[in-house]
């Protein structure tokens, strides 16, 4: 929850509103959930892209959806970004959970530093009332489909999309907070990311897999 208070007040101070987009280039990793849950908190619409495409798949991707920031896991998936970076004009910042040693060039900074940014924004009141200012209807992510029929396209989701399905599915499934679980279909699709909001909703402990 703190990190998760920081990361949201840490949107707000790289001057991301409700409705804007940011991105998670990331493999399964607790930072991945982390960060998504300070957008949904915050009424940003978050866009995961798969750890695995290439740089110029990245960069239409981000350019599409127009976003603002993007979240990467490590030095690999930051020089795809930062080597198409010039073609996608509307990208502000870009947020590292690993960053390489030997300083980071212009706007690119750590977790550890972006969460500082947001260390002390808000109280856990002045978060709650944040988070509940969105709405069931409010968009809550863009899903990119594989482009195997053409350029990929944006799908949209609503956050009633997300938990109807999380609640529709705790009725059947018997989990609780004794059971550990294991993350490991990439999260961003939307099966293994809805699941594990099921997981997190039943008080689960949840496993990453990185690899």
């Amino acid at each position: 929850l703190e990190r998760v208070r920081q990361a949201a007040g840490a949107l707000a101070a790289a001057g991301l509103n409700r409705g804007d987009r940011a991105a998670i280039l990331a493999e399964n990793r607790p930072e991945w959930a982390l960060a998504d849950y300070a957008c949904l908190s915050a009424g940003v619409v978050d866009v995961p892209i798969y750890a695995t495409l290439t740089p110029g798949q990245v960069a239409y991707i981000l350019k599409d959806a127009g976003a603002k920031l993007v979240f990467v896991s490590d030095a690999v998936q930051l020089e795809k970004v930062q080597s198409v970076r010039g073609e996608v004009p509307e990208l502000e910042q870009v947020v590292v959970f690993d960053p390489p040693g030997g300083g980071l060039p212009a706007g690119v900074t750590s977790w550890a530093d972006f969460l500082a940014s947001g260390s002390g924004a808000m109280d856990d009141a002045a978060f709650r009332a944040m988070a509940d200012q969105v709405a069931p209807g409010d968009l809550a992510t863009i899903l990119y489909t594989s482009g195997t029929t053409g350029d990929p396209k944006g799908v949209m989701l609503t956050h009633r999309n997300l938990s109807s399905n999380v609640l529709a599915s705790s009725r059947v499934l018997p989990i609780d907070e004794r059971d550990t679980t294991l993350s490991f279909l990439p999260l961003s699709h939307v099966f293994q990311r809805m699941v594990d909001y099921l997981l997190f909703h039943r008080g689960c402990v949840i496993a990453y897999a990185r690899s």
